[in-house]
């Protein structure tokens, strides 16, 4: 009798791998990821706590696969608005970017319609008023760092002339230091490179007017003297107007999201879906596919 052979594949008792997060790759060398999508496999915490202005109820709201659950947010909200208290560092750092100030929290919800972002996909608004988020744990972010990157996936409401809006801003210590800094110009204007005598300078500065969702990156590379600003995958590399050792950063002050200080002006308007910090010069190209993920 013949020995006989059968082979079986069990097709329904395998199991894909989920794929990766956006910013699987960057593991250990991020500071701080914010973002209204799961940015990192190994993150299991919320992404964010909303405060709903009916009664100014808070809660943690989640993922739904890898987008923030908009039912869930939905569901605490109704018909009412809900604002941002704490967007959640996804780096396992917890450098969480918070807002206790009612007046000054990015708003969620409008009258129970989710804010959108130029994609399509859920967004913090911004006012361009008084809108700002601090981020915890950041003082002396980038203090003696020979690099800075910077990226951001946002929707840019307005640029007026001779305005310009702050999306990060890493308080310093001096005006003889390079800033660090990821900041919109005017449209047509230029961009802006390390001043170290200017007290409004900022080595990391991008131009780009309302439309589509833009990817934004900026990186300084301080000891090389040389800025890099990347737009939708287009870089443009720059000299810093001197070369500088490092950056600085004060040591008493946190960095900020929206705004460069709690008061005045240049404060950002338009919608903001992630915002990636690194104290390492981060490759531009591999960081910008992240960030095009993050923005689908």
């Amino acid at each position: 009798m013949a020995a006989s052979f059968a082979l079986r594949l069990d097709l329904a008792g395998r199991h894909l791998a989920a794929p990766p997060a956006p910013l699987d790759a960057f593991a250990g060398r991020i500071e701080a990821a914010f973002g209204v999508k799961r940015l990192a496999s190994t993150y299991a915490g919320p992404c964010l706590r909303v405060r709903r202005a009916s009664d100014n109820g808070q809660l943690d709201i989640g993922f739904a696969g890898e987008s923030l659950d908009a039912a869930a947010l939905l569901a605490f909200v109704g018909g009412a608005s809900a604002y941002v208290v704490a967007w959640y560092d996804q780096t396992g750092n917890g450098r969480h970017a918070v807002q206790t100030s009612a007046a000054a929290q990015p708003r969620l919800v409008e009258a129970g319609v989710p804010e959108l972002g130029a994609n399509g996909g859920a967004a913090l608004a911004f006012d361009g008023g008084d809108d700002y988020l601090e981020i915890g744990g950041s003082t002396g972010l980038a203090r003696n760092a020979g690099a800075f990157t910077a990226a951001a996936v946002l929707g840019v409401a307005t640029i007026g002339p001779g305005s310009i809006q702050q999306l990060f801003y890493a308080p310093t210590t001096s005006v003889s230091v390079a800033r660090i800094a990821l900041q919109l110009v005017p449209p047509g204007g230029t961009y802006y490179y390390a001043r170290p005598a200017d007290s409004g300078a900022s080595p990391i500065s991008i131009s780009r007017s309302r439309g589509t969702a833009r990817r934004l990156i900026g990186r300084a590379r301080l000891s090389a003297g040389q800025i890099d600003v990347a737009t939708d995958g287009a870089i443009t590399t720059g000299p810093l107007n001197a070369a500088l050792p490092t950056a600085d950063a004060d040591g008493g002050s946190l960095a900020r999201i929206g705004a460069p200080t709690s008061g005045g002006s240049n404060r950002f308007q338009g919608s903001l879906q992630a915002l990636v910090l690194s104290r390492q010069p981060l490759d531009i190209a591999a960081l910008d596919g992240a960030l095009a993920r993050i923005a689908a």
